[in-house]
């Protein structure tokens, strides 16, 4: 992982880059080789398929109070965290289930959690109803 700072900032007209900059970091990308999704139709749709095709994974939104799918202390290896900052939501780098890069440039990280995005292998054919039900995520 190396760290990469955001460059957009969210207001009334921008939406903020720091999914691209968590992306950029975890993969160790320069920023503008990263797609900035948030700004996209269907932003969720293109970041996976994106995902897919680059690197053979899918990301797993795993919310921290929704039980099967939740972790008591977090995933292990590299994955992101979303929560509430001084700012508004956010999403930092988080690496066995602790924050360890906040990309906008206070670093003053997140206040709240509200979810974990992990990353998970592709099979032959993608994920399955089985594969998410009974088989253990496979983090990066």
């Amino acid at each position: 992982m190396k760290p990469v700072a955001q460059t957009k900032f969210r207001d009334e007209h921008v939406e903020g880059n720091s999914l691209q900059a968590c992306l950029a970091s975890i993969f160790e990308r320069p920023l503008d080789t990263v797609p900035h999704f948030r700004i996209v139709d269907n932003w969720w749709d293109a970041l996976q398929e994106w995902l897919q095709g680059e690197y053979g994974v899918w990301l797993l939104p795993v919310e921290t109070d929704r039980p099967p799918l939740s972790f008591k202390h977090g995933p292990l290896g590299w994955h992101m965290i979303v929560g509430m900052t001084a700012h508004g939501r956010h999403v930092v780098v988080g690496h066995n289930g602790y924050e360890v890069h906040d990309p906008h440039p206070d670093g003053e990280g997140l206040l709240t959690v509200e979810k974990y995005y992990v990353f998970v292998r592709t099979f032959e054919g993608g994920p399955t109803q089985f594969d998410m039900q009974h088989d253990y995520p496979i983090a990066l």
